[in-house]
């Protein structure tokens, strides 16, 4: 009987190894991604130290991806930042990517299809030649209804017909009605120009002389040196200057650099704006960047009014956070996005079609102090995003929303709240 449980023990081990085997070769293209995948993120991933452990690595590579993501490394929270694709496409962190040239936000129409407001209209961009501004209603592409899932109609694409809507309140419903008008006719998606400016421009109010600038949310702004000399031009003398910093996610650093050069004093020259710091296997691509000569400019206010949104993040966070505690800073909008992170490119060799963005270094302030993974809060909240707001005015326009809620800021001080 003995030598029965034995042999018997020893065919079912023989049995379960065989079938470990089988599963094994049947699911490489998940257990080699996904092997390649934690060996990968384990060298290169900014928080490798806190990654979860325990998926199953049977699992599709993208839902095992996004099981190991460290829930605790960004300052606390969960990485939201890092992603992968599953099209072998490697392009996604193209410095300029093809657009319409709109920035938008979405508001439900009718329970199901969406209503997009238009922002900001890009300079140069397919949609300013096709004639779009600030403040149209959008309700379909191609006449077809604008849904979350197939929003994306609005970014990019061949060349579409939009249509526009009017937007009106039914008191009697109490909801908001958009009824179609015309349709516009937006050329193929385009890259848009390397324009870091939008406006820049001053005003005289209540005897002081303001200067606001839009920044352009510009990834490949360097080599503007000539461009932040003019601003520079206009601003220099201001007694309070604004940055709007509304709309640009991701931009140049040199860029950002230069900017902030130009708004600090000249002794600031060659001191640290941001450091790029990498995981400690890659400590050796610490990299400093510091403050430069600004084109020569260099203007040293003192106090900052900024104006951000959701949308603000990437290399504009970098500048403000870059500023904080170099010059004192106001912000009025929304809460900033919080992304302040650099994202690698990595290919699958065995399987090219599995390609992994992660979270690789970070924009670092000399501040340690500075969360530069924590959205930037304002001092005064201001939402445009919002049916409430009938009438768009212009980027530059003193009654326009956002600008005209800052030099409320600058003319009288931040409202004073009480419990």
């Amino acid at each position: 009987m003995k030598t029965l449980t034995v042999t018997l023990f020893a065919a079912a081990a023989m049995a379960l190894a065989a079938c470990r085997e089988n599963r094994e070769e049947g699911y490489l293209d998940r257990t080699g991604t996904n092997d390649w995948i934690v060996a990968t993120m384990s060298d290169h991933y900014l928080w490798n130290e806190s990654m979860r452990t325990g998926a199953n690595r049977f699992a599709m590579p993208d839902i095992f991806f996004a099981n190991i993501l460290t829930s605790n490394g960004n300052g606390g929270r969960a990485d939201t930042f890092s992603f992968i694709d599953t099209e072998g496409n490697t392009g996604r962190l193209g410095v300029n990517t093809p657009g319409y040239g709109l920035e938008f936000y979405t508001t439900s129409a009718d329970g199901q299809a969406l209503a997009a407001r238009v922002l900001f209209v890009y300079p140069g961009s397919p949609a300013e030649r096709a004639g779009l501004r600030r403040g149209d209603w959008l309700t379909e592409v191609n006449g077809i209804k604008l849904t979350n899932s197939n929003i994306g109609m609005l970014h990019s694409g061949g060349a579409v017909s939009m249509t526009r809507a009017a937007c009106n309140y039914d008191e009697v419903e109490e909801a908001y009605a958009w009824t179609n008008t015309d349709t516009v006719a937006v050329g193929t998606a385009d890259f848009m120009p390397a324009t870091p400016f939008a406006c820049d421009t001053t005003y005289d109010i209540s005897g002081m002389r303001v200067g606001y600038v839009k920044l352009n949310s510009c990834p490949d702004a360097s080599g503007q040196s000539e461009g932040v000399r003019q601003v520079a031009g206009k601003l220099a003398g201001c007694d309070e200057i604004i940055v709007d910093l509304r709309y640009c996610s991701r931009g140049d650093i040199s860029f950002a650099a230069g900017f902030a050069s130009m708004l600090v004093d000249e002794g600031l020259a060659d001191s640290t704006f941001v450091t790029k710091t990498y995981n400690s296997n890659h400590a050796d691509k610490d990299s400093v960047v510091t403050f430069g000569n600004a084109a020569g400019t260099h203007l040293g206010v003192r106090t900052l009014c900024v104006i951000a949104d959701e949308g603000t993040g990437g290399e504009f966070e970098t500048l403000a956070n870059g500023l904080r505690g170099r010059i004192a800073l106001t912000f009025v909008g929304q809460a900033t996005a919080g992304s302040n992170a650099i994202l690698g490119c990595f290919v699958c060799p065995d399987y090219p079609q599995y390609v992994i963005y992660p979270v690789v270094a970070a924009w670092v302030a000399p501040d340690n102090e500075v969360d530069c993974f924590r959205p930037i809060q304002p001092n005064l909240e201001v939402d445009e995003r919002t049916n409430e707001v009938g009438v768009y005015a212009e980027i530059g326009d003193t009654a326009e929303v956002m600008l005209r809620s800052a030099i409320d800021v600058l003319v009288n001080g931040l409202p004073v709240t009480t419990e």
